[in-house]
């Protein structure tokens, strides 16, 4: 078992493979397929909605960013998905973009993180997921920030596939203490 799962009794574990991309357009891509505009927004709206569907099998409060928006704003839309989970906050920004995210999109998420985390006292942590890697003055406006205040940590999973960031997304919620439940609410375990 992984260390970061707590001692259940196997009766209350199901150890199946978590498969959490699901690929829905990708029959569209042919191999050596020049890939258009239409499919990489297709893309980036599976990724965002993967990360979606994998938040809804846990028991944590979780928040779309429509509905982040409806409660904090209009202009709070660096957000796709807020987790409320005992106390803590976890504030995820999900982009499957060809290039690196632009130092405009890593200071606004950072600003609508400051500004939606006003309203707790509780500890976060804001993660940004995407394709690639941040620019080192992604990374650097992150390092500020984590180094200005203790309550919210801002951190990047990457990775050109997108099944390796949802992976690595689960293993850090996991490690959390959220859990993805299957229908007869036993856990489901992550492979390594």
């Amino acid at each position: 078992m992984p260390p970061f799962l707590p001692n259940f009794s196997r009766n209350n574990i199901i150890h199946s493979k978590v498969n959490p991309t699901i690929h829905k357009h990708h029959s569209l891509i042919k191999p050596k397929q020049k890939i258009t505009q239409n499919m990489r927004r297709i893309l980036g709206i599976e990724f965002e909605e993967n990360i979606g569907s994998l938040l809804k099998k846990t028991k944590a409060l979780v928040m779309n960013e429509r509905e982040i928006r409806q409660k904090y704003g209009n202009h709070n839309s660096a957000v796709d998905h807020l987790i409320e989970f005992k106390n803590k906050r976890f504030y995820i920004q999900d982009k499957w973009r060809e290039s690196k995210p632009s130092i405009s999109d890593i200071n606004h998420f950072i600003q609508v993180v400051n500004n939606i985390s006003q309203d707790s006292n509780n500890k976060c942590d804001a993660i940004y997921l995407s394709k690639m890697p941040l620019t080192k003055g992604g990374i650097d406006a992150f390092s500020e920030q984590n180094q200005k205040q203790d309550k919210i940590y801002f951190s990047s999973i990457s990775s050109e596939d997108q099944s390796n960031v949802i992976h690595k997304f689960s293993e850090f919620i996991y490690r959390n203490g959220i859990w993805y439940y299957d229908n007869e609410d036993c856990i489901e375990m992550l492979d390594e």
